[in-house]
């Protein structure tokens, strides 16, 4: 099913997404946009005619995917705080955040085109999360991880380089964002000192993460973004796919 509407969204748009049902809203929403998203496809994008700037303003509230266990997830502007917290499955772009990104998060991917708030990672068990920040903000956004588990690294494998510009390409393709576009342009530059990559222990070992002593990584097959993306619910009966190696157990559930 799809969906297409232009205005102001109230609290939990899209809440409990289904698979098979895409949403577009050209404007904005608030708080708890896609909490419990299942599956299916959310894009926010800003009018045409906007005054602003997207990447430089919020087009989301806080506490957005909630507790999402599967689908995509775009956003042509920042989030609120907590964007991702308890996602167990979600894959979602969103272009800056508040405090708290991915806190308590399980599983699914998470990239931020743009500046984040503190404590980043706060209990997050599972999953990854690409955050862009430049060089000259190294010292600055280290501190605002919170590193009681997770860890930050570059990007060191060439499959998690192809999972990350699949997500920033189809961010692109979805929204048109401006940003998105800017990145893939300069991408080496991007991947070298822009991009970090979040990761719990859980993940340590998938090739998203690192690749093991004497192991070369190897490139995703033609037309695959990268080792754990989503898959189409309906034709693979699954919402989600861990983000490495990992079983069911380490990672969340699918919900029915």
């Amino acid at each position: 099913m799809q969906a297409n509407e232009t205005e102001l969204h109230l609290s939990s748009f899209g809440a409990f997404n289904l698979a098979g049902t895409n949403l577009k809203v050209v404007g904005e929403a608030n708080d708890y946009v896609a909490k419990g998203m299942n599956g299916g496809k959310i894009v926010i994008v800003p009018p045409k005619v906007a005054k602003f700037t997207p990447s430089e303003s919020s087009i989301v509230g806080n506490a957005c995917l909630y507790g999402a266990t599967g689908g995509e997830f775009f956003a042509n502007g920042r989030a609120g705080e907590r964007f991702c917290v308890r996602n167990s499955g979600t894959y979602a772009v969103t272009e800056g955040s508040g405090d708290h990104l991915c806190e308590y998060m399980t599983g699914g991917v998470v990239v931020c085109l743009g500046s984040t708030g503190r404590n980043i990672g706060a209990g997050m068990t599972g999953g990854l999360a690409y955050v862009l920040s430049d060089e000259k903000e190294r010292s600055v956004f280290k501190k605002r991880v919170n590193n009681e588990i997770v860890r930050v690294q570059r990007i060191k494998t060439v499959e998690g380089e192809d999972q990350l510009r699949g997500m920033v390409e189809k961010h692109a393709t979805e929204t048109g964002s401006q940003v998105a576009k800017d990145i893939l342009i300069d991408w080496e530059e991007k991947v070298k000192n822009g991009f970090w990559q979040i990761y719990p222990p859980s993940e340590k070992g998938s090739r998203l993460v690192s690749v093991s002593e004497g192991e070369v990584g190897e490139r995703t097959r033609e037309g695959e973004v990268g080792k754990g993306m989503v898959r189409n619910a309906e034709s693979q009966g699954e919402c989600f796919v861990s983000a490495g190696d990992l079983d069911a157990e380490m990672t969340g559930r699918c919900a029915d």
